[in-house]
Order: structure tokens, then C-alpha cells, then sequence
């Protein structure tokens, strides 16, 4: 029924009802699977009510062990470090917490649900000793966000407070439901509309003795620090804590220059990434090019031209060498640039042969459409010649491709 589309509301709701009269109460996560594809049906109120009383009472998973929280990972960033951090999965692998999932599909629908949610939260945050469930308590507080911000600002502060008595009461893992993909999605408008909790929250993060939790609450800074230059101070200092910080902050400043509002910045720190003594801060840098659009490789020309210079060219081209092959503006210089740098490291690198393999083919097309483009223009079309004469001379295989015979003479 949660995947057919021709069941009528009133089927559906009479199935929920039929479902949850069963003694042994075994459908819960089959009640909130149909509630994720028809939340508009907790219209109802006794609907809703079977809802929160799987939200409060349902089975659930009582292992809060993190079976990969001491593997380590080669690429930092910050999905690896939620993956690694969070317990979430094995809270909605339970009936309780997936009914708090669909409770927050459910506002979403049914607004009028929200003074019935919030006196489950209040009973929740008393009781719920799982850490797991409460990270599944995140889903319903994104829509009670915008409904009541003081609320809300109470009861984030108490999800991660746990009842007295129970385990983990005192170490970081009461901290999970902050790093879960809600929690992190949250924090750009808590940085936002609600600065102190912000600060108090990522503050909780950055001193826990988890270093999972500190990176993550390094990033939550990271990128911060690209919309309110407040925090540009800080996130320098958390940069140079260890090489996994400058990698984060890598990895973020590759994405944060497309939208970032301090866009010099993001440029003064990617340059410096590119000539990084670590591969994985380099890659990390190269990202930037990634996904730029065809209109915008302009905004690119300058922060590209020094990364064609810079170690990271050697084993991340790939991304920069697309963005030019997609623009409409003139690149010339840039091809040039990127063309004799590949010819030097497999001329005087002849391991990079292989490893540069990629980077030649993409570069013969770029330097055909040159070629073609450059009948009107002696002086670049000279350039070319030069560099294909080159090419040539260092047998390099395919570049015999780019023009016939009869042209080059």
C-alpha cells in the first residue's frame, strides 16, 4: 500500500488503524513507511496518535555500539566523517525511530500537527535513553523550526542532555544527533537566525574528546567562515590543528567557491592548497573545477592558470582540462599552459606516462578546436604548431591526429 498509488485515502487509513489493533505491535515500520508516502492521512487525528505511539513505545535497536567509528578513512570529508560519527542508521532500522522520521513528514503536510508533536518531543526528551532514536528526533524538529524558533532552541539543547541514569550520559556520543545529515543541513539556518545557539552548539562539538566530533564541528566552521568573516579567524586556527583540518578545509573551500559570499577568500586559499605538500589537500583543491558551467569558466581563468603551474595539476587535471574543453570564451593561454606542462612530466617523468595518459587525449581535442579556430589568427595558430611540432618530436602517440599533412604544409 506505501508504493501503489490507487488506494484511497480512507483504505489507507483503515490499514494503518486494522494494523496497529495487533497485540504484539509488529508493524510499526510498515505503519511509518505508508506514513513517508501519504503523511497528508495523519489529518486524522487518531492516525497521527498511532504514529506517536510507536514514536514513544516502538521497538527499537538497543545496541549504541559505532561498528566503523575506529576505521579509518582515506578522504576526509564530511560525509565520510558522518558516516563515521553518527548512529542514525541504526535508528531508523526501529520502529520507534522511523515513526520520528515520518513525524517530521507528517509537519510538513499537516502543520496543524504541531502542538501534538511538540508535547510528544517534550515526553521524548524525558524518557528516550537510546542515542540512536534521538537522532531520529531531528527530522521532525527541521519543520518545528521555522514554527517556533524558542522552542526549538530548548529542545536541541536537551536532545543532546540525556535522562539521568542512562549510558553515555557524560561522553561525546550524546552529542550524535547534532551530526547526523539533519543536524548538519539545520545548522546553516541555526548559524543564521539563532548565532548563539550556533556558537554554543559547534562549541560542544569542537571540545568533545571525539575526533570525529571536532572535525566535524571544524567544518561547520570551515563554512561559516565563507558567509560571515566573523569566523574566518577561528576557522585559521583550526586549519593548522593537524593535516586532517587543512584537508577538510580543502575539501570545503573546493565546493565553497561557487557560492561563497567571500569569494577572495575561497581564491587566496585554494591557490595555496594546489602547491600543498599533501595529495589528498591537493585533490581536495581541484575539486573546485569541478561542475563549472560553461557561462562561468571565465570567473575560473585566473585561479586556473596558477593551478596549471602547481603540483596538483599532475594528478588531478582532469576536472580543469573539462571545464575547458565546455566554455565559449577564449582559453588559448590556458591550453598552452596545460599542454607544455604535461609534455614536461612525461618527458622528464617517464613514470608519469601512464598516469598522464588521460590528460593527453583530452588535450589533442582542445588543441584540434584551437587549431580549427585559429585560421584567422597567425600568432596563436604559430603557437600551436609549436606545440604539436613538440608533441611530435617526443613521440607523443595520437597527436598526428590533430591537423593532416597537407595542413602543416
Amino acid at each position: 500500500m506505501a508504493e501503489t498509488e490507487a488506494s484511497s485515502d480512507e483504505s489507507l487509513a483503515q490499514a494503518v488503524k486494522r494494523a496497529h489493533q495487533h497485540p504484539e505491535k509488529p508493524f510499526g515500520s510498515d505503519i511509518a513507511r505508508l506514513m513517508k508516502k501519504h503523511p497528508h492521512i495523519a489529518g486524522d487525528s487518531e492516525i497521527l496518535g498511532i504514529l506517536i505511539w510507536y514514536a514513544l513505545n516502538g521497538e527499537a535497536n538497543e545496541s549504541e555500539n559505532l561498528d566503523g567509528k575506529n576505521i579509518e578513512r582515506e578522504t576526509i570529508t564530511i560525509d565520510s566523517l558522518i558516516q563515521r560519527g553518527g548512529s542514525h542508521i541504526r535508528g531508523i532500522n526501529g520502529a520507534r525511530g522511523r515513526a520520528w522520521e515520518k513525524l517530521g513528514s507528517v509537519l510538513w503536510q499537516v502543520p496543524e500537527a504541531e502542538n501534538r508533536v511538540w508535547e510528544t518531543i517534550e515526553i521524548a526528551l524525558e524518557k528516550e535513553a537510546l542515542i540512536n532514536v534521538r537522532c531520529c528526533m531531528m527530522k521532525p524538529l527541521t519543520p518545528l523550526f521555522n514554527m517556533n524558533k524558542e522552542r526549538f532552541s530548548d529542545s536541541i539543547r536537551r536532545l543532546i542532555i540525556l535522562p539521568d541514569g542512562t549510558p553515555h550520559q557524560y561522553d561525546a556520543l550524546r552529542l550524535s544527533p547534532l551530526i547526523t545529515h539533519t543536524g548538519i543541513y539545520l545548522f546553516r539556518f541555526i548559524f543564521q537566525w539563532l548565532p548563539e545557539l550556533a556558537d554554543e552548539l559547534v562549541t560542544e562539538l569542537l571540545e568533545s574528546v571525539d575526533e570525529t566530533k571536532k572535525l566535524i564541528g571544524a567544518w561547520l566552521v570551515f563554512c561559516e567562515s565563507f558567509r560571515n568573516d566573523a569566523y574566518i579567524n577561528k576557522a585559521d586556527k583550526l586549519a593548522s590543528a593537524s593535516v586532517d583540518h587543512r584537508r577538510l578545509l580543502a575539501n570545503v573551500t573546493g565546493e565553497a567557491i561557487k557560492w561563497a559570499e567571500n569569494r577572495h577568500r575561497a581564491e587566496a586559499l585554494l591557490k595555496d592548497f594546489f602547491f600543498d605538500e599533501d595529495v589528498q589537500v591537493r585533490k581536495h583543491s581541484a575539486d573546485a573545477f569541478r561542475n563549472v558551467q560553461a557561462e562561468e569558466v571565465e570567473l575560473y581563468q585566473e585561479l586556473a592558470a596558477v593551478f596549471l603551474k602547481s603540483p596538483a595539476f599532475v594528478d588531478n587535471g582532469s576536472a580543469v582540462l573539462h571545464m575547458l574543453e565546455d566554455t565559449t570564451c577564449d582559453v588559448l593561454d590556458l591550453v598552452i599552459d596545460a599542454t607544455q606542462q604535461v609534455i614536461t612530466d612525461i618527458t622528464e617523468k617517464y613514470d608519469q606516462q601512464g598516469r598522464r595518459g588521460t590528460d593527453v587525449y583530452q588535450l589533442q581535442d582542445l588543441l584540434k578546436r584551437e587549431y580549427t579556430s585559429s585560421e584567422s589568427n597567425a600568432e596563436a595558430r604559430e603557437k600551436i604548431l609549436d606545440l604539436i611540432d613538440l608533441m611530435l618530436s617526443r613521440e607523443i602517440y595520437g597527436v598526428d591526429s590533430i591537423v593532416t599533412t597537407h595542413d602543416r604544409w
